[in-house]
């Protein structure tokens, strides 16, 4: 989230008392700081006393685990837990979603995290959903995280409602709003994803436990601290805790041992030079408007629930919603959530079936195949165990390619734009990118993760199956207008097919196979033909959607040539996709949002001309709905702009940036959409 308001972190500072907070700096200690220690630990001791015998009483009631295993973890020296932890904590997950918060233009302020403490109602901080119009323009995301194949889930999303609910308690930090019953996409329920009940019991958890900690770190996949974190201090209101917990997790429930709620993360203090400042994580000083991701925290804070739900109460009843709270019981889940196996996918697990329906018939596969099937008359259901619906998937068959001589390729040619003191080596781009870039089949000592084709060259990311960047040489005099005629699309032998993105992903949807090296810019020389068809590898694909306005996006190959203002002009254009955390998981993959140019020519005058481009949504776009479930801010009006290479080179970690020099907007910051340059015809290009 971008902070403009500091109030709810000095606020923590003043609740921690100065002994509490030399606990976590690194001044060393003097006497009397030790002397004020051994006082807080008298202090800490008497509380936990206290509060032990009234938290003995909550773990009689529980049953996720005998009140033996729970007493000795407290009191004594065993840290074991029981098996079922996990799954149970997996279950909890569930109710766990990530919020995006949105502007009234629809530009994204930053994310959150949040759960769901019934079936209708979230909850989440103030300072990420302050008012219901903030809440009315964001929106629920559940399943962002990945699952047991590494690859990211498919997530849902749900909208908010606050005209149907919404309290907020800026002094506690807290926000309750009511969420939609069916996602905006899929007609998925609500109710799947379960709900976390809040208990009214002040001592759910002690000093000196371990508490566990769901979220979304800096608005990412789901993730968990689990264990490593100790409560330090605790009050009627709020609790202290050192946690690994990133900020951009505010919003996370805060779980003890037995997976119940018993705080609301929100805050924290965090580190600050001799002057006050609050000092980010690199050293610099945080300034307002910066995302709190970037703050360097030194301990944790929560609000307790019981003080959350005693507010809700004495200012919100009677109200059915809020009622709810306290009167429905803990979500039970069995063994499977949704249809869904918490301990594996009977679908597939690497790759093979285990339980399949088809045509009212049940097949095991073990790996000895039972088949049975049952009359006309009776209806096959999955009852108590755990069985998905199997579709009857498409069958792909990949042609080879028509020149299958790949040896004849030399793909992209560094010399091809150069100077006596100029030239791009596809090599040098790559090179701190290696341990990421897919392996070729047969690598050689000078070539171990390059594709070369006829006039360019492809380099694949291992993990996201799409180029990490294409380079090619475009010939403005030779290039030649050649038919499409229903090229088909082909998998490269060359590379193991895990790494390529191929038709499945693309089956049955709005996605088209984006072209990164444009199909005529390589279309030159003698093996022109064989270019064509060399661009219609999966290789040299990324998916984009189909209502994508890419006619500027394409015709900057046009523009450059034109600018450059010589005839015959040669140009060299490096493509790829932008990869971000916020890319849009879908059937394995990740769609990139974002995508970027780089062009270098040779201008008139002799001197070289690096510059950078970027297909890019403006921050104020609005949400484009799909009916594949993928999230609908992903996609909408692309345009197009020009940036300094120094910028792409940030965001792909390819070094442009040492031909920063030849780059007419070297120096030019540019922080906002609204700064940057619009491409729309060829006047608007800086050469």
């Amino acid at each position: 989230m971008k902070l403009f308001n500091l109030d709810f972190i000095e606020k923590t500072e003043r609740r921690q008392s100065p002994i509490e907070r030399m606990a976590f700096t690194e001044k060393t200690a003097t006497d009397s700081s030790l002397e004020a220690q051994k006082k807080e630990e008298k202090l800490k001791k008497e509380e936990r006393e206290r509060n032990l015998n009234e938290r003995l009483g909550t773990l009689s009631v529980n049953k996720a685990e005998p009140f033996d295993f729970a007493k000795e973890r407290i009191i004594g020296n065993n840290d074991l837990v029981s098996i079922n932890y996990l799954t149970l904590g997996y279950i909890a997950s569930r109710a766990v979603c990530r919020i995006h918060v949105k502007n009234i233009k629809g530009g994204n302020e930053g994310y959150g995290t949040g759960f769901l403490i019934t079936p209708d109602l979230l909850l989440t901080n103030n300072h990420i959903l302050a008012d219901s119009g903030s809440a009315a323009n964001s929106f629920a995301e559940f399943n962002y995280e990945y699952n047991l194949k590494g690859t990211p889930a498919t997530s849902i999303l749900f909208d908010l409602d606050p005209e149907k609910y919404f309290y907020t308690n800026a002094e506690l930090d807290y926000t309750v709003v009511a969420i939609k019953s069916t996602s905006k996409t899929r007609n998925r329920s609500i109710s799947e994803f379960g709900y976390l009940k809040l208990s009214e019991e002040r001592n759910t958890v002690v000093v000196s436990e371990f508490v566990s900690i769901i979220q979304h770190p800096g608005g990412g996949y789901k993730q968990i601290a689990i264990r490593e974190n100790e409560v330090l201090t605790k009050d009627e209101n709020y609790i202290t805790y050192m946690t690994d917990t990133a900020q951009g997790s505010s919003g996370s429930p805060v779980f003890n041992d037995q997976w119940q709620v018993v705080a609301l993360h929100h805050s924290g203090v965090p580190k600050k030079d001799d002057n006050g400042n609050y000092l980010c994580k690199d050293g610099g000083v945080f300034q307002p408007g910066m995302d709190d991701s970037f703050i360097d925290w030194i301990s944790n804070e929560g609000i307790n629930i019981s003080a959350i739900l005693a507010d809700l109460k004495s200012n919100n009843m009677p109200n059915s919603l809020v009622n709810e709270i306290f009167t429905l019981p803990a979500f039970k889940a069995d063994d499977t959530v949704s249809g869904q196996s918490l301990i594996f996918d009977p679908k597939n697990i690497d790759g093979r079936k285990l339980i399949s329906i088809i045509n009212n018939k049940i097949t095991f596969h073990i790996p000895l195949e039972i088949s049975v099937g049952l009359g006309s008359g009776l209806q096959l259901s999955a009852g108590n165990f755990t069985a998905i619906e199997e579709e009857q998937k498409t069958s792909y068959t990949i042609d080879p390619a028509v020149n299958q001589k790949y040896g004849d390729r030399k793909g992209y040619d560094a010399s091809f734009v150069k100077t006596s003191k100029f030239r791009i080596k596809i090599e040098d781009l790559v090179k701190k990118q290696a341990d990421v870039l897919a392996p070729i089949c047969n690598p050689t000592s000078k070539n171990k993760h390059l594709l070369h084709y006829f006039n360019f060259s492809v380099a694949i990311h291992k993990h996201r199956k799409l180029c990490v960047l294409t380079a090619v040489n475009i010939h403005g005099e030779k290039l030649e207008s050649n038919k499409r005629e229903n090229t088909k699309w082909i998998l490269d032998p060359r590379m193991d097919e895990k790494y390529q993105t191929g038709p499945e992903v693309y089956d049955k949807n709005d996605l088209d196979r984006g072209h990164m090296v444009r199909r005529l810019d390589p279309v030159w020389g003698a093996n022109a033909d064989a270019a064509n068809d060399d661009t219609f590898h999966f290789t040299n694909s990324a998916p984009q959607h189909m209502n994508l306005n890419r006619k500027t996006w394409l015709s900057l190959e046009d523009y450059i040539l034109k600018n450059a203002g010589k005839e015959g002009v040669k140009v060299s254009v490096f493509t790829g996709p932008v990869f971000s955390e916020d890319d849009i998981p879908y059937r394995g993959v990740l769609l990139p949002l974002e995508f970027w140019k780089v062009a270098a020519v040779i201008k008139e005058n002799g001197e070289p001309s690096v510059t950078g481009y970027m297909l890019k949504q403006p921050d104020n776009i609005e949400d484009f709905r799909i009916a594949e479930g993928i999230r609908e801010d992903g996609f909408g009006q692309f345009k197009t702009y020009q940036l300094p290479i120094q910028k792409i080179a940030s965001l792909t970690g390819l070094a442009f940036d040492k031909f920063k020099e030849y780059d007419p907007l070297a120096g030019v910051d540019f922080k906002e959409s609204a700064n940057l340059i619009e491409i729309t015809s060829p006047q608007d290009i800086k050469l």
